[in-house]
């Protein structure tokens, strides 16, 4: 029987890491067949190595992708990969190969929450934050438990969430989508999302275009912070960090010509805090004094206006799940 989800894991120079994500994957227990396609981007360190390693002790769950160049650096897709394995599936995952799913049962849970209703696109939980090893950082997404129990969210809700209040809510390694989303995605990165600067949110947003999304108050999976990854590396390039944002405020543009009007408040939001941070990244490079900078106290200042603004005008609520299956509820 062909896998009814595909697990879509990068990794790129993850020796340190990799392991653990392959373990995650292969510690799956569920009532379907599932592969994970982990590609490796070039990698100048043991990555492949390890991968392969994994290849051969579990051949039916880990298929590797080796490239000969790295697409990333290069600007090219990775999805003629995935076609193949993803041809049959129903669903697909998401994780990086810095970060890692901590619960055996966490496909298992995800697919029963979609297969429990045809107008959900994706389901989600929480995430830990933890260091490069693997210390629990007290922190997750969302964060401050301010979902706990089974939630519907809209696509109304992430805008209001992600662009009028600024808060980075769900975390890729928890993504579970139907598989027409990634195509679909791929065909909006052509036009609403030709210049965002990541992939994590265009899958977010494509996923709310098509249905509702559903949220899981377990922590299923973990974020590795500054494990040398791309956001990472904006933290101590100026360049880089800049760039980052005029991509961002670019794809605002492009979201709000998109929607024709609907999320213009947010998007504008959204736009003046890129600039803030922007003047925030050039003061902290300028100087060790950089609070005495009057771009820092300027940034700061407009920021602290757009995070009383948002909260004023937060209006979208989420719904609490009722129909969830009850192998999805959460044990105490």
């Amino acid at each position: 029987m062909s896998a009814q989800v595909v697990i879509r894991c990068y990794a790129y120079n993850h020796e340190r890491y990799i392991k653990d994500a392959l373990d995650g994957f292969v510690s799956q227990k569920t009532t379907f067949p599932f592969v994970a396609v982990v590609i490796d981007d070039h990698s100048s360190d043991k990555t492949a190595q390890i991968i392969r390693e994994y290849e051969n002790k579990y051949p039916d769950i880990i298929k590797g992708v080796y490239l000969q160049e790295n697409h990333y650096q290069k600007g090219l897709s990775k999805d003629k990969y995935l076609e193949p394995f993803e041809k049959e599936a129903k669903y697909v995952a998401f994780c990086e190969g810095d970060d890692y799913w901590s619960d055996p049962t966490k496909l298992q849970r995800q697919w029963d929450a979609l297969e429990s209703d045809p107008t959900l696109s994706i389901c989600v939980h929480k995430v830990r934050r933890v260091s490069k090893d693997k210390e629990d950082l007290g922190a997750s997404f969302p964060n401050k438990n301010r979902f706990d129990k089974e939630t519907r969210f809209t696509l109304d809700f992430l805008i209001q969430e992600e662009f009028l209040l600024g808060r980075w809510t769900f975390q890729t390694s928890s993504f579970f989508v139907r598989s027409h989303i990634p195509a679909r995605k791929a065909e909006l990165c052509k036009t609403i999302f030709k210049n965002y600067p990541y992939g994590d949110l265009p899958i977010l947003l494509t996923s709310l275009i098509e249905g509702d999304g559903c949220y899981i108050p377990k922590d299923m999976s973990c974020y590795r912070v500054l494990s040398g990854g791309y956001m990472s590396a904006m933290r101590s390039n100026l360049d880089m960090a800049l760039l980052h944002g005029q991509k961002k405020i670019e794809a605002a543009k492009d979201l709000k010509e998109f929607f024709k009007g609907r999320f213009d408040k947010e998007f504008n939001v959204h736009i003046k805090r890129v600039r803030y941070k922007s003047y925030n990244d050039i003061a902290k490079h300028r100087s060790k004094h950089y609070w005495l900078d009057p771009k820092y106290l300027y940034s700061r200042i407009g920021w602290l206006f757009l995070r009383i603004y948002g909260r004023l005008n937060a209006k979208v609520k989420r719904e609490m799940r009722v129909n969830l299956t009850p192998c999805c509820e959460i044990d105490n």
